[in-house]
């Protein structure tokens, strides 16, 4: 048994530099909302999956990367709109493709393609943001991910676990909010379906807002 790992690559030539110095992340989801075609535009921006009073997106975004010839943006939507998306996209001049990736084994290395996004409300309503490692957020992200895979309807949710490999500090900026947040290497260890649910759905929250994106990069050593 595998799943597979899908996502839009999305190439731009003009104006990279004016792009990958966005630092508030609203106006970058923007830009990509405008990427839907009008009949998927709507659930995108809108709808999504409940899970009591939360609705998670089903799609999220990657920070650009910065290349030779411009820059790239990385995009997750379902599966099934994804031709819908690279069309519609190719058709306003962006180049765009699927990317695929097999994975078949329950040990996996992920790397962030957009900083994960942990807080914690404390009794008294101050916000906290642990460090990655800690008690508090392995806890805070397997809660997000066990949710989730509720919400997806995955079992071995429990099942899941995470280490952190290296780690390094980022700022998400949404709306002129400014929050601390992390990109690194994490190793889980999960039931494929588990793996499913974190290409699909992100590890940590804000994934909407362009946080919590992740990619396989490899196996874990023994």
């Amino acid at each position: 048994m595998a799943v597979m790992a899908n996502m839009i690559e999305l190439r731009l030539k003009e104006e990279p530099r004016k792009w990958a110095d966005i630092k508030d992340k609203k106006h970058l989801q923007g830009f990509v909302m405008s990427l839907f075609p009008p009949e998927l535009r709507g659930y995108y921006h809108d709808g999504g999956r409940k899970l009591g009073r939360r609705i998670y997106r089903e799609y999220m975004f990657s920070e650009p990367i910065l290349r030779d010839d411009g820059f790239s943006l990385y995009l997750r939507v379902r599966d099934d709109d994804g031709p819908e998306v690279v069309d519609f996209a190719r058709k306003k001049g962006v180049s765009a493709a699927l990317v695929c990736k097999k994975i078949n084994t329950e040990e996996i290395l992920y790397s962030t393609l957009s900083p994960i996004f942990v807080r914690r409300t404390l009794p008294d309503g101050r916000k906290v943001y642990p460090l990655p490692g800690s008690g508090v957020w392995l806890h805070l992200v397997r809660k997000n991910l066990a949710r989730k895979c509720r919400v997806f309807g995955v079992e071995g949710r429990k099942n899941a676990f995470i280490k952190v490999v290296r780690y390094w500090k980022s700022e998400h900026r949404y709306d002129n909010w400014v929050y601390p947040v992390w990109h690194g290497i994490f190793e889980v260890r999960a039931p494929l379906e588990v793996h499913r649910v974190i290409m699909q759905a992100g590890l940590g929250s804000r994934n909407a807002q362009g946080c919590g994106m992740v990619w396989p990069v490899g196996e874990r050593k023994r």
